[in-house]
């Protein structure tokens, strides 16, 4: 396993958990708002 792969993979898991805590807070918006 080279490093560029690793470096590869952590930024892609850093993506997603980023994404996912967008999806979170928009769906918190959308109930405070109701």
């Amino acid at each position: 396993m080279s490093c560029s792969t690793f470096e590869e993979f952590h930024g892609n898991a850093l993506i997603k958990n980023f994404v996912n805590l967008i999806k979170q807070t928009y769906l918190i918006a959308e109930r405070i708002e109701e």
